[in-house]
């Protein structure tokens, strides 16, 4: 640090100097520019001490990178592989894809640790046991009276105000809303151990408007809150806190993402991803339909009719036969409460009977109908998907033999 103090402007004699790019010297005081004979490591560590100056709230002390684990070509190859898997991709896929060049995307997430005060209020409350006692007077009609103790008991609950004040440091995670829609894929927690530092030029870059600051400091208040707020009672309710929040130290993490678009007829489906471990693909868009489509809907609806039609016989049959049990059975009260003839009342039995029996016959026909369709159209469809399965594994197997 010594060398630092000996830097002084040749007009003026003054130390209040900004050191530049490639040694480029100013002199703050009179505004010249002069050159001097200094390695790189010490006017870095000058403009480190210089940008550190600023408001910590402001100012990005260090970045790091996650360096890609793997290359865009692998990512591509991952991606058709993916295609290959899932079953929303047509067959005919790999005879008609688009592809866009993968993209490399950098997602700056903002680390900020600050210090939290905290003042609360809240009621809380416990549970307590009420008992009361009852009396009870029975009255005999010889004028005497028994009197009994009946105990009585109840949960209430009990309220007190509590208040208090909550000190604690934390630190949290942001990045710009314009990743959102990435959100599925960007995490911190990264098996990657390959990182790279970032230039303090780079770090100067990134933007901190007060709005983020803002909900910076807002979720490490609530942090805070959360990991040292205490609840001694059973209940709580009206519960406010706020405090002051100062942001010690931001730091800012790079991650680094893949993104890949891919078209089908006239439809764009994205395919994105970390680009280091774990790797874990994600997709936004709709496939447009396999061929067999409108053909595959309509053999559905043919088994589905055929099905509706075989079953109207033996539903009809059954709910007649509950109908005629349901009468027969009331036609059995009615003669069992009214008459003593026994002829009639045998006979209404014996209806309401062999009813109850022709329903459980036809129920148990209408199980095995609606089984055996059931059964088809789940052949058809696995006789269907395997075809195209099929289909498409020996046409991704052409297309990766012609790469």
């Amino acid at each position: 640090m010594d060398n630092i103090k000996n830097i002084s402007c040749p007009n003026c004699g003054s130390n209040d100097i900004k050191i530049g790019n490639k040694g480029i010297i100013e002199c703050l005081s009179c505004n010249g520019k002069f050159l001097v004979n200094v390695d790189d490591n010490l006017i870095n560590a000058i403009n480190r001490i210089e940008r550190l100056k600023n408001d910590s709230e402001k100012t990005i002390k260090s970045g790091y990178k996650y360096n890609p684990s793997i290359t865009k070509d692998e990512f591509k190859d991952q991606v058709l592989l993916f295609l290959n898997i899932i079953d929303e991709a047509p067959s005919y896929i790999y005879d008609e894809l688009e592809l866009s060049p993968v993209n490399e995307i950098d997602v700056p997430i903002l680390e900020a640790t600050g210090h939290s005060e905290i003042n609360y209020s809240r009621m809380i409350g416990n549970d307590k046991i009420e008992t009361w006692t009852e009396v009870k007077i029975t009255k005999y009609p010889d004028g005497s009276e028994h009197k009994e103790n009946i105990n009585h008991s109840k949960t209430v609950i009990d309220w007190d105000p509590d208040s208090g004040m909550l000190v604690g440091d934390a630190t949290v995670s942001r990045y710009s809303t314009k990743f959102d829609d990435y959100d599925d894929a960007i995490s911190l927690k990264r098996n990657n151990k390959d990182i790279s530092n970032l230039d303090d030029d780079i770090l100067d870059e990134i933007k901190i408007d007060d709005n983020l600051i803002k909900e910076l400091k807002n979720e490490i208040l609530n942090t805070v809150f959360r990991e040292n707020i205490s609840y001694p009672g059973d209940h709580v309710k009206n519960e406010t806190y706020s405090g002051n929040t100062k942001i010690n130290e931001l730091n800012v993490v790079v991650l680094p993402l893949y993104e890949l678009e891919l078209t089908l007829r006239d439809k764009t489906i994205t395919f994105y991803s970390s680009a280091n471990s774990p790797v874990e693909i994600k997709r936004k868009g709709e496939f447009p339909p396999e061929d067999d489509e409108e053909e595959n809907r309509k053999h559905i609806e043919e088994l589905l009719n055929e099905k509706k039609n075989n079953l109207k016989k033996p539903k009809l049959i059954k709910y007649l036969s509950i109908i005629s049990g349901i009468f027969f059975f009331i036609l059995f009260l009615i003669l069992g409460i009214e008459f003593s003839n026994t002829f009639l009342n045998v006979s209404s039995f014996v209806l309401l009977f062999i009813g109850i029996i022709i329903s459980a016959i036809f129920n148990s026909k209408i199980k095995k109908i609606d089984l055996e369709y059931n059964t088809k159209i789940d052949d058809y469809n696995n006789d269907r998907k395997n075809r195209l399965r099929k289909l498409k594994t020996d046409n991704y197997k052409r297309y990766i033999n012609q790469k």
